[in-house]
C-alpha cells in the first residue's frame, strides 16, 4: 500500500459512513461551494451537521534493507482528524453530536484485515463554536509499503 492508496481507503470509510447521514461531507483540500459556505458561516439557519476530514501523515521509517524490487519495507503512521459540527442546542456529546461522532468512531474501529490499520479511535469534545457544537474524532493509522 502506498500513501495514495492509504488516503483513498480512509476517505472511502469516511464517505461511506458520513455520506448516508445526509449531512455535509467535506474534505480539507476541496474548496467549499457557495451553498456549503453559507451553511458553515451561519448565513442560513444551521439545520444540518457537517464534518470535514483531514489526513495527516506523521512518521515514515524504513524497516528493512535490500537491493531487489519489493524487498525493502517502509512503515508509515499518521492521524485522521474528522471535525464534526452539529447545530448548537442539541445536547453536545450527550445528544446528537455524541451520536454522530460515535458513528464515525465505530467505522474506524471495525476490524479490518488489510492496510491501513486503525487504532486508538477517540472523540475529543471542543465545545461551542458560534452556531455549532464542535467535536473531533481522532484515529491513528499505519500501513506498510514494499519497494
Amino acid at each position: 500500500m502506498n500513501i495514495m492508496q492509504a488516503h483513498a481507503a480512509i476517505s472511502r470509510i469516511y464517505n461511506d459512513t458520513w455520506g448516508p447521514t445526509g449531512h455535509l461531507v467535506l474534505y480539507e483540500d476541496v474548496p467549499l461551494t457557495p451553498a456549503q459556505q453559507a451553511v458553515i458561516s451561519g448565513s442560513v439557519t444551521p439545520t444540518k451537521s457537517w464534518a470535514r476530514l483531514s489526513i495527516k501523515d506523521n512518521l515514515r521509517s524504513q524497516a528493512t534493507i535490500g537491493n531487489s524490487p519489493d524487498c525493502r519495507r517502509f512503515e508509515a503512521q499518521g492521524v485522521i482528524l474528522i471535525e464534526v459540527y452539529t447545530p448548537s442546542g442539541m445536547g453536545g456529546l450527550a445528544g446528537y453530536a455524541g451520536t454522530m461522532c460515535t458513528l464515525l468512531q465505530s467505522a474506524f474501529e471495525t476490524p479490518n484485515i488489510a492496510d491501513p490499520w486503525f487504532r486508538n479511535a477517540r472523540i475529543n469534545p471542543v465545545g461551542l463554536d458560534r452556531f455549532w457544537y464542535h467535536a473531533n474524532v481522532v484515529v491513528e493509522f499505519s500501513y506498510a509499503e514494499a519497494r
